[in-house]
């Protein structure tokens, strides 16, 4: 497809783990909302319409991130009466989520993996998202990721080279520090789950670390668009419609 017709369309791919109690005091995880709702607004700000995908179909919120301080008083608000604007909830809880082997990639120009931790347990074995970030990036369109999205890159290749699609390319993702903050870097060992970038390293990719683990960082690297935590969604999904605008031209 040539660059000018990329249709203006954004993929957001969700994990699909939502049940197994991650952390120490025996939540769960899941999804991180704002890495879907900030991104979400972006894009209908700049006209982009907007679909969600996971492996499974289905998908549920990490408690912590429905939750004070992740949410401000105002989203909040909105969440727990189901009237945020763009109904992510009610979508979500309702499983109105396309399955990965159902999708037509020819309909989108953005790839755009949000996080959360449940990314740990099915981004890198998400056989069906690979192939659609894979052609959607054969059609000249970008793949995006945040916070814990970029784990959408273990195990996915350039299907035209045989190469994994960011060797050689800069990255980001939540860094390690990060996970220490939070207190889940025992969680990941005991699960045998590697970091973004551990991930990004064995992948041939170039790691770039945010200057501290909270700062809004985002980087574009040819087709590659990534943010390294949540306060990152707005700058990552921003970056990704100029990088199609961009290569558009």
């Amino acid at each position: 497809m040539a660059s000018n017709t990329l249709p203006k369309r954004a993929l957001i791919a969700f994990t699909s783990e939502f049940t197994d109690k991650f952390y120490a005091n025996g939540d769960t995880t899941g999804l991180y909302y704002t890495e879907v709702s900030h991104p979400i607004a972006v894009f209908h700000e700049l006209g982009y319409a907007v679909d969600f995908v996971s492996e499974t179909g289905k998908a549920g919120f990490d408690p912590h991130s429905v939750a004070a301080p992740a949410l401000n008083e105002e989203e909040l608000k909105a969440y727990n009466s189901y009237s945020d604007k763009f109904a992510l909830r009610d979508a979500v809880e309702n499983n109105r989520i396309q399955k990965a082997s159902e999708v037509d990639s020819s309909a989108y120009s953005v790839f755009f993996a949000a996080g959360g931790h449940g990314a740990c347990y099915d981004f890198p074995k998400a056989s069906g998202l690979h192939k659609i970030a894979d052609e959607i990036y054969q059609r000249g369109g970008v793949v995006s990721a945040v916070c814990h999205g970029p784990l959408i890159f273990a195990n996915l290749k350039n299907s035209t080279t045989g190469e994994y699609l960011i060797k050689d390319h800069k990255v980001t993702g939540f860094t390690d520090e990060g996970e220490d903050i939070i207190g889940v870097t025992e969680s990941m060992k005991a699960r045998n789950f590697k970091t973004c970038k551990t991930v990004a390293e064995e992948q041939g990719g170039v790691y770039v670390s945010p200057k501290g683990p909270w700062d809004d960082f985002s980087i574009a690297d040819g087709r590659i668009v990534t943010g390294a935590n949540p306060f990152s969604a707005h700058s990552s999904a921003k970056l990704a419609v100029e990088t199609v605008e961009k290569n558009r031209k």
